[in-house]
């Protein structure tokens, strides 16, 4: 985390794994079906993008696209550390500074977005595939996190796995 080395061997090696990655996941019914909804649900907004990029984006990736990264999300004012441990808490803390203490911190700004709007209507979508296999999503956008609702919301769409919150 503090030195970090990158080197090219290993970005190609781990650009082919990714790409062997992708061919299995865009062969799978269950996420193409889900890639669908989000394409739509989210047209236009960073969601509507699968968490595995395209070839065009994992292709094209750069050391210095990782270095860069690498440097914003792993600077201390970026970083939580949670440490279990029966060690004393002062030697912990001694080695967290002396290890991590001289990264320098990131101030680059964080990318915003705008919240999708509600969809309006229904809207229905296909893709056939050659595949003896059928999934059905339906989806809409609801209350953030911030929402007084959100946990009632959680609550509501988890699945039932203890007494207490099943009927």
């Amino acid at each position: 985390v503090c030195k970090p080395d990158f080197p090219q061997a290993e970005i190609d090696k781990t650009k082919k794994k990714v790409m062997g990655i992708y061919r299995i996941y865009s062969g799978s019914t269950v996420q193409s079906c889900r890639d669908l909804l989000y394409r739509n649900l989210f047209a236009g907004f960073p969601f509507e993008k699968t968490e595995l990029g395209n070839p065009s984006t994992f292709n094209t990736f750069t050391r210095d696209d990782l270095a860069a990264y690498h440097k914003h999300f792993y600077a201390p004012n970026n970083m939580i550390m949670a440490i279990a441990t029966s060690l004393d808490p002062d030697t912990v803390r001694a080695w967290i500074l002396k290890t991590f203490g001289k990264l320098p911190r990131d101030v680059s700004a964080y990318a915003t977005m705008n919240i999708p709007p509600k969809p309006q209507g229904l809207k229905e979508v296909h893709q056939e595939m050659e595949k003896e296999q059928i999934y059905i999503y339906l989806g809409t956008i609801i209350p953030g996190l911030k929402s007084p609702d959100a946990s009632a919301i959680d609550m509501a769409g988890s699945p039932c796995t203890s007494k207490p919150r099943c009927p």
